[in-house]
């Protein structure tokens, strides 16, 4: 989708998912059209891209910020791993923290895979918010979450899910799931 023009001789960009990198160890996830294609610490939301690769190591924590309630995504795999390019992982394995989980918008959503893919030091996650009505693959959701030893599930519905494999591979810490 291209530019909308509000009136002649000026024209909006369409919201967009994509992260801003603060510089120091915040990750934010936003949906506006303030996504800065020259801005390196800007990154679109892409599964299949190898993101955040001048930074992933440095982040401790992703913040969720309340404009993604709008973003209806049908996708969010690989949401927090940003992928595996020319031999070399990019994945957020110091990230401490998640906030804001409720306001990803998952009425839509059919692919969970690897979506905190690698996370290796997160320590709880609570996603009672999510609603997984319509997803079908959760294969690998938590693929690597070492140090995982809470995880509140409370509202998740897979019935509809056809793919779990590896959904909890490496969570040798896990010791609740709600």
């Amino acid at each position: 989708e291209g530019p909308k023009s509000t009136s002649p001789g000026y024209f909006t960009m369409p919201n967009k998912v994509y992260t801003v990198y603060d510089g120091d160890e915040t990750l934010t996830y936003r949906y506006d059209n303030a996504y800065n294609l020259t801005n390196p610490n800007h990154e679109l939301y892409n599964s299949g891209a190898g993101r955040w690769k001048a930074y992933h190591d440095k982040v401790k924590t992703v913040v969720i910020d309340e404009s993604m309630k709008d973003a209806h995504l049908t996708s969010m795999a690989k949401m927090f791993y940003g992928g595996f390019v020319a031999g070399k992982y990019y994945k957020l394995n110091n990230v401490t923290s998640i906030s804001g989980l409720e306001y990803l918008n998952t009425e839509r959503v059919t692919d969970m895979s690897y979506m905190f893919d690698f996370c290796e030091s997160l320590p709880e996650l609570n996603l009672s918010s999510f609603s997984t009505d319509n997803v079908t693959n959760m294969e690998g959701m938590f693929f690597g979450c070492e140090k995982l030893t809470d995880l509140d599930l409370t509202e998740f519905n897979t019935e509809n899910v056809t793919n779990m494999s590896y959904l909890f591979m490496n969570c040798n810490a896990l010791s609740s799931i709600d």
